[in-house]
């Protein structure tokens, strides 16, 4: 839903960061604000002070390569299986067909583009049965 606010607290390896996402007008662009913390159960209290609670929890293993000007994230998720993720990091107001190069960049990887789900992971667990 276009304007929809939500903030996570990403854990990696022995990293921690907050991060908050406002989606778009265009389902799978966001505007995203992140940065690093020292403690995921002090953030996870901090929000929780603020009254924010666990919607859902996502967790991955995630291997990063690049092609051109994009990044590629293969991922597997628990409970869903394996995904391809194409990003572009552009600058804010630069405009381009972000989605259209997107596609253009996944059928020159050879990526199956009618296997293309436009969600976020966290949505897609969220609609799973319990």
């Amino acid at each position: 839903m276009e304007n929809s606010v939500w903030l996570r607290i990403r854990q990696t390896n022995n990293e921690v960061e907050l991060n908050y996402k406002k989606q778009s007008a265009l389902k799978m662009e966001s505007e995203e604000i992140e940065f690093g913390v020292t403690s995921y159960d002090k953030a996870n209290a901090f929000l929780s002070a603020l009254g924010f609670h666990k919607w859902v929890e996502v967790k991955k293993v995630r291997r990063y390569s690049q092609y051109k000007d994009c990044n590629i994230c293969l991922d597997s998720v628990e409970r869903l299986g394996d995904f391809v993720e194409l990003e572009l990091l552009i600058p804010e107001k630069e405009n381009i067909d972000y989605e259209a190069k997107l596609l253009a960049y996944a059928q020159e990887l050879n990526i199956d583009i009618t296997k293309r789900i436009n969600s976020h992971y966290d949505t897609m667990i969220s609609e799973l049965p319990d």
